[in-house]
């Protein structure tokens, strides 16, 4: 029974979006990025619209905070990864994931465009599969097996908001399953990012507390 109720917690519908800002909105105009290591060296990062951005391997330091990026509207924007420059575009008034993902020819930056809702009464869940070509990825409850998050391809995310519970997650694609990851600790207001990546070839998940930058005008 305990399974169920943690189950149905977890797949509760996004309730209406909450007018409450819980840090400075940034400037009209502005995106906030962020940047996210999914390959299986640390990599620094040189982005041209900011300081550089060192990201490790282990899975707090694989996912970097939102920092507020202004005026973005019709600039194109680059980022530095060793010898390559990986080209970027931002759209205005957006949160935006920037994933490094290992290919042929070297790194790929995936550039995903967040869903954001703010609600004082719930947590956020961004489910993300940063993997080069784990089709149908997917986010369920265990041992219940129940469906969080399904279908999602490659380089793209989900996001739901869900009841601040306890409970134990296992993401996979069509590819195979990774290991079962632990959900604790979520606050209402406050968002989360479960990651399923294959740094090395095999699958692995975490899951981090999603974060910003200070920002001042």
């Amino acid at each position: 029974m305990r399974t169920v109720a943690l189950a149905l917690a977890l797949l509760a519908g996004p309730a209406a979006a909450q007018q409450v800002l819980y840090e400075p909105p940034p400037p009209p105009g502005a995106a906030q990025v962020r940047f996210v290591n999914a390959a299986a060296m640390p990599l620094t990062l040189r982005p041209s619209f900011g300081a550089a951005v060192t990201l490790g391997t282990a899975p707090g330091e694989r996912v970097g905070r939102y920092a507020v990026v202004p005026a973005v509207a019709g600039k194109a924007f680059t980022l530095g990864v060793g010898a390559q420059q990986l080209p970027l575009t931002l759209p205005p008034n957006s949160q935006v994931t920037v994933v490094l993902v290992p290919d042929a020819a070297g790194l790929r930056a995936q550039a995903i465009t967040d869903e954001v809702e703010f609600n004082q009464t719930r947590a956020r869940l961004r489910f993300y599969n940063a993997t080069a070509a784990c089709a149908g990825a997917g986010l369920a409850v265990q041992p219940s097996g129940t469906r969080v998050f399904g279908e999602v391809p490659p380089g793209e995310a989900r996001m739901r908001a869900v009841n601040p519970v306890t409970a134990e997650v296992q993401a996979g694609c069509a590819t195979g399953q990774a290991p079962v990851v632990p959900l604790r600790g979520l606050e209402v207001g406050a968002g989360y990012s479960i990651w399923l990546m294959a740094p090395g070839g095999a699958l692995v998940a975490f899951v981090t507390a999603d974060g910003n930058k200070p920002y001042a005008p």
